[in-house]
């Protein structure tokens, strides 16, 4: 997923123009989305049926995330994004109005107001669907079982101390570490200049993935000790890309100056590297059994 949304500016910038500018081949653009979208939910699907399956049995995962669920998680993220997106737009437009910056264009208004009364209504339909309380782990993780058992109560203050300095804590010093290093490597690189806005954005790119990578491996670090050279490819490699890779700033994506595309490309090939490594791992230690005699 993390991939297919690196490669969107450069796979745009490697189209031709024609395709680009074609009324009926411009939809080419968003094939990277639509896999980025899709990848979450279409390859664990193809990874159990042609790999894990045959391997080691059918595995039955609890809570698993359904097309139907994804479909309208997606369609509620967009409609809240572009609620959200025309709310701010407007109020710019009329900060901007009123204080004599900017005229007042009234298509652009009623543009936009039609999108905030269609996506409004969607976003309150679509709440209670996408957005449910999780069912219950099992007993031997409920907080008042816990309690009721010898040291229950002492366990569930560390517990939640725990949760607090990784949640809280870690982040905040990793964040200011990976902000530090930032402004390190922007005194003595000067390839690409980034400026305040670009570097808290890119402290909490790197400091967002490497968190999640710890949380997501932390069972298998032990089994792979590989794996653990990648938070620190996570915290430094986006930071060398950034600094040192040239890219065209797009005037008509803004978010590319917050977000350079060179370090969204390096971040989601670590994340690909680290699993496409672990899923070739676990096909060399797990065969395919062989056909029983008849």
């Amino acid at each position: 997923m993390l991939l297919c949304g690196g490669l969107v500016p450069y796979f745009n910038a490697a189209l031709p123009k024609s395709v680009l500018a074609s009324p009926w081949m411009s939809w080419i653009c968003y094939v990277p989305l639509a896999c980025m979208a899709f990848a979450p939910y279409a390859v664990p699907k193809i990874i159990k049926r042609l790999i894990t399956w045959p391997r080691i049995g059918y595995v039955a995962t609890p809570g698993e995330l359904k097309l139907t669920q994804l479909l309208l998680l997606m369609l509620f993220g967009g409609a809240l994004g572009l609620c959200i997106g025309s709310l701010l737009i407007l109020a710019v437009q009329t900060l901007e109005y009123m204080g004599g910056a900017g005229s007042f264009e009234s298509r652009m208004v009623f543009h936009h107001a039609v999108i905030i009364a269609v996506c409004i209504p969607l976003v309150i339909f679509l709440w209670p669907k996408v957005i449910t309380k999780p069912k219950p782990f099992p007993t031997a993780y409920d907080a008042s079982v816990i309690c009721q058992m010898p040291l229950g109560k002492q366990t569930m203050k560390t517990v939640k101390f725990i949760l607090i300095f990784q949640f809280i804590a870690t982040p905040a010093l990793l964040g200011a570490l990976v902000f530090w290093l930032a402004c390190a490597s922007k005194s003595v690189l000067h390839r690409v200049e980034l400026h305040w806005p670009q570097l808290m954005a890119l402290s909490i790119i790197v400091v967002a993935n490497a968190a999640l990578f710890l949380m997501g491996n932390a069972v298998v670090l032990k089994q792979y000790k590989w794996k653990r050279a990648f938070p620190l490819l996570l915290v430094l490699a986006p930071f060398a890309v950034a600094f040192t890779l040239p890219y065209a700033a797009s005037q008509s994506q803004p978010m590319l100056e917050l977000f350079p595309p060179p370090v969204m490309l390096c971040t989601g090939f670590i994340w690909f590297a680290s699993g496409a490594l672990t899923l070739l791992a676990f096909v060399h230690h797990n065969p395919l059994p062989s056909a029983e005699p008849a």
